[in-house]
C-alpha cells in the first residue's frame, strides 16, 4: 500500500472562557474564518447526536450474527427503530411546543429522546407483527412522550471529560430484537 500525504488545515476555535476545540478540515479557502467553522461546528450538533444514539443507544456497530445476511438485516433493523423514534420524536417536540406556547416558561421543553428510543425498542416487533394494535401502541407512545418530557437549556457549558469509558467487547454481537 502506497503511502500518501495529505494536507489539511487546523482551526482552534474558543467555545467559552475556558473551552477550545481543534478542528481539521480539508477546506482551505481562507475566506471562510474560524468564526464561521464555530457555526458550522454548532449547526451539526444534531448529526453528531443521531450518531451518538446509532453507536450507544442501539449499538449499529454490533451483529447477532456473523453471515452479511444477519449483518444487513441488523443495520436496516436498526436504522429502521431510530427513524420510528425520530418520527414520534418530531410530533411529540411540536405537540410540547404547541402546549406550550402561550404558557410564560423559564425553559423550552422536548420529548426524552431515550425514553422513545427504549419503548420503540421494547413494542417494535408486536407494532410490526399486529399493525392494526401496532398504531394503537405507536399513540401509546406518543402520549407519553408528550408527558415525559426534558428540558432545553441552551448554551449549557459541561466539562469534557478527557477519557470516555469505552465498552470492553468481547465480540461484536447483540441480542436480536
Amino acid at each position: 500500500m502506497k503511502r500518501r500525504i495529505e494536507k489539511v488545515r487546523v482551526i482552534k476555535i474558543k467555545l467559552s472562557a475556558d473551552t477550545t476545540e481543534i478542528l481539521v478540515t480539508n477546506i482551505f479557502d481562507e475566506i471562510i474564518t474560524p468564526n464561521q467553522f464555530k457555526e458550522l461546528y454548532f449547526l451539526r450538533w444534531g448529526v453528531e447526536c443521531k450518531y451518538k444514539e446509532l453507536k450507544s443507544s442501539i449499538e449499529i456497530e454490533e451483529f447477532s450474527g456473523t453471515k452479511p445476511i444477519a449483518i444487513e438485516q441488523d443495520f436496516y433493523a436498526s436504522i429502521y427503530i431510530s427513524m420510528v423514534a425520530a418520527l414520534i420524536k418530531k410530533d411529540a417536540d411540536a405537540a410540547i411546543a404547541n402546549k406550550n406556547k402561550d404558557k410564560n416558561l423559564k425553559s423550552e421543553y422536548q420529548a426524552n429522546r431515550n425514553f422513545i428510543l427504549c419503548d420503540v425498542l421494547k413494542k417494535i416487533i408486536v407494532m410490526m407483527v399486529k399493525p392494526i394494535s401496532g398504531k394503537r401502541i405507536l399513540e401509546h407512545i406518543l402520549e407519553k412522550a408528550k408527558k415525559i418530557r426534558s428540558q432545553i437549556r441552551p448554551n449549557r457549558n459541561c466539562e469534557r471529560k478527557n477519557k470516555h469509558p469505552r465498552k470492553k467487547h468481547h465480540s461484536q454481537r447483540k441480542s436480536c430484537i
